[in-house]
């Protein structure tokens, strides 16, 4: 993901935002919730690991703010192709908050509800992989 400005990356938010609101019983809705939750993930992440690329005022983005945009795929559009990606990647994130039992939830959730998934395999590799770290 490429770098954005703080105003162009809460214009980008906010566009994603309205999408979700005014096309909600459309296929975009969905699209526009995950990538909402990709974003959020990216800066947090990026905000947290301060790489030094990133200019001094960032885009801030909280821990709630990634998990209800992940969350919201599933709650709003459980029927979405990418039900089982958002769930993943609330996985991942909470992994990269060393919060292990929550990740493990999450990707247990995906082996559970989308076994046939394309995120079943790799759900199931990062419960191997958690298991393997006690």
């Amino acid at each position: 993901m490429s770098y954005y400005r703080t105003s162009e990356a809460q214009n980008a938010a906010e566009a994603l935002n309205e999408i979700i609101s005014n096309f909600s019983d459309t296929e975009i809705a969905p699209r526009a919730a995950f990538q909402l939750g990709k974003f959020y993930f990216s800066q947090f992440t990026r905000n947290q690991l301060k790489y030094e690329t990133v200019p001094q005022k960032q885009f801030e983005v909280t821990a709630d703010q990634v998990i209800s945009s992940l969350l919201l795929v599933k709650e709003k559009f459980p029927k979405s192709e990418l039900t089982d990606d958002a769930v993943f990647l609330a996985g991942e994130f909470y992994l990269f908050q060393k919060n292990r039992t929550r990740a493990a939830e999450f990707f247990s959730m995906i082996s559970k509800n989308w076994p046939r998934s394309n995120k079943a395999a790799a759900a199931l590799e990062k419960l191997k992989e958690l298991s393997l770290q006690k």
